[in-house]
């Protein structure tokens, strides 16, 4: 059998679709500048300079947003995230990192 292009193409982009996935944005409305994109295990992550995410997993996730860069002052909860909906966070302070739940379990 013979691997082509568009078989590639296809196999690549169904690997992004099967894992578990945040991405935050530079815009507040998923928009601007996306940063990595970051399983959703609990572990913290960077917000700086961020406004926005969109957690791209099916089912429902919670998200965890703190003051500083070491994830240890909450500063805003987001549940049932999931399904590609976006989020603008908007919680009156500075948010410079967040964790990501794979489930509705909030990890603070």
């Amino acid at each position: 059998m013979r691997w082509t292009g568009a078989v590639s193409f296809v196999l690549l982009h169904l690997g992004f679709l099967c894992r578990a996935d945040i991405v935050a944005f530079t815009g507040t409305q998923c928009d601007g500048n996306a940063g990595s994109d970051v399983a959703c295990d609990g572990s913290c992550h960077s917000f700086s300079t961020r406004h926005s995410f969109q957690v791209g997993a099916t089912g429902s996730h919670c998200v965890t947003a703190y003051l500083n860069a070491n994830c240890d002052t909450l500063v805003g909860v987001y549940q049932d995230q999931g399904n590609s909906a976006c989020v603008h966070v908007n919680t009156g302070t500075s948010v410079q990192s967040f964790r990501c739940a794979s489930s509705n379990t909030c990890v603070a």
